[in-house]
């Protein structure tokens, strides 16, 4: 090859990394959204994006292409009638929003209007309950210092159990916390109910009518991977980032145990007919999705930005191909929305 062919060849390779960085950099939008101080849950549907604070204000914006409108900020803290205490989750409705609380099940209206409210004295985990008609499916959790038991069931109108449909054991998890563990998911979207169960054997999808009744069972073919040393220090790293002294975190530590393999499924979401799935394969600060319809056909497999284990919520969702999520810009002060055109 001559030294011009050589050139011309170098050229071309750099011309075409420039063409995709540049591709990269135009499909994402970046939106200031000085209206937030500390979100921790943020989740869209039916062209409304909804952000909360950890006990309040909700914030609902509306979707307008590549940017989004602030409609109303609403809520306050507290135990009473319409007052939050910690929002972990909500669902957008066709109607209004679904805003689960401690003890309490609400639903508002896109104004910020008040419409259904009701005590829930069973211990849901994380307030993941969702309304399906007049029954009520939720994550429930029952544990002693040796043992928790995490079952998904489905209430009646008054709130009492009439069908188990998934169930999570986790043995010695106060003596031994695994930040990899297997994963049981939650999710209800129109009139059908979402169970995932992932272990390092298998990943299953489980869709359910309202009633409780399997409608179809798929398998996903997610590989486990092994837990290698920089896996357990992605993983350990943001958990000792959250705790500020170094005793707390010794003792927290020698708590830290993690298996030969991790499940297939990190997180999960069904959004827009879609089953949209993170596992744990990793390219340096990006994380595997992969994409299947609702009957387990696989659509896409992409790297995504990898997001930190958040306990308390969520600050990335997905919505009509887009990955919508939050970056605390601590340079400017202000919290960014950032949107990534994905499929």
């Amino acid at each position: 090859m001559s030294e011009g062919e050589m050139k011309m060849k170098v050229f071309i390779r750099f011309f075409q990394i420039f063409i995709l960085l540049v591709g990269t950099l135009l499909a994402e939008t970046v939106l200031p959204l000085p209206q937030l101080n500390k979100p921790n849950f943020i989740t869209a549907g039916e062209g409304w994006l909804c952000i909360a604070e950890g006990s309040s204000p909700v914030h609902l914006f509306r979707i307008e292409g590549d940017s989004v409108k602030l409609t109303a900020s609403f809520g306050r803290e507290g135990q009473g009638p319409g007052e939050f205490n910690w929002i972990h989750r909500l669902r957008i409705l066709e109607d209004g929003l679904e805003i689960p609380t401690n003890n309490r099940y609400y639903q508002f209206d896109f104004n910020g209007k008040l419409t259904e409210e009701r005590k829930v004295l069973i211990p849901v985990l994380k307030n993941q309950i969702y309304k399906n008609g007049q029954l009520y499916i939720a994550k429930v959790y029952d544990w002693d210092q040796k043992h928790m038991v995490n079952t998904i069931s489905i209430f009646d109108s008054e709130i009492k159990p009439l069908k188990e449909i998934g169930k999570l054991e986790v043995k010695n998890w106060m003596s031994h916390f695994n930040p990899v563990s297997d994963l049981l998911s939650l999710t209800v979207d129109g009139n059908l109910v979402y169970v995932c169960s992932s272990t390092a054997l298998e990943s299953t999808v489980e869709t359910f009518d309202v009633h409780g009744n399997s409608l179809r069972k798929i398998f996903l073919p997610l590989k486990a991977c092994p837990v290698t040393e920089s896996l357990k220090e992605a993983m350990i790293k943001p958990l000792h980032d959250k705790i500020e002294s170094e005793e707390e975190w010794t003792e927290f530590s020698q708590r830290i145990s993690f298996p030969d393999m991790t499940p297939g499924v990190k997180e999960i979401f069904i959004q827009d007919g879609q089953i949209i799935c993170q596992s744990y394969q990793r390219r340096n600060e990006l994380a595997e999705y992969v994409f299947f319809d609702l009957s387990g056909k696989e659509l896409k497999r992409t790297y995504l930005k990898y997001f930190d284990r958040d306990p308390n919520g969520c600050k990335h969702c997905f919505h009509q191909g887009k990955l919508y999520y939050l970056v605390d810009n601590a340079d400017q002060e202000v919290w960014e929305l950032h949107i990534e055109d994905v499929y």
